[in-house]
């Protein structure tokens, strides 16, 4: 079974939180602990902006690829790990053009099966120099 993980930032002290996220009215929260028991579990909030859901897939380093990852690709340039809602797939976006989808013109595209050939080195959200073009 394939594993369905989100990762946030917790509101208050801004740590990255692993676990299931729920939607409660206007706050967005995720629960973490042992999913054998509700008792167990512990639901805190979190800034819904920072959501992002594990594709799946991890890097040559072995780890954990979420949504709003910052990969290292070819040793040469950065991709951003995005999710498109219209054709439900992960994709790599290389300075604000979309990789991975049929209309794209780039014959070097990324799909989310070709990310274990590259490495992340931060995300979006605690990294935004790596989306900074030099």
């Amino acid at each position: 079974m394939r594993e369905i993980l989100f990762r946030a930032k917790q509101h208050y002290t801004k740590e990255w939180l692993y676990g299931a996220v729920v939607k409660d009215g206007d706050e967005c929260l995720i629960m973490v602990g042992e999913p054998d028991g509700l008792y167990k579990q512990k639901m805190t909030v979190v800034e819904e902006s920072t959501v992002g859901q594990f594709t799946g897939f991890t890097d040559k380093n072995g780890n954990k690829i979420f949504e709003n990852d910052v990969l290292w690709a070819d040793g040469s340039y950065e991709l951003t790990v995005c999710w498109d809602d219209e054709n439900a797939m992960f994709y790599a976006e290389y300075e604000g053009t979309k990789s991975g989808h049929e209309d794209d013109d780039n014959d070097d595209y990324v799909e989310a099966c070709d990310f274990i050939n590259y490495e992340v080195i931060g995300n979006k959200f605690d990294n935004p120099e790596l989306l900074t073009k030099e």
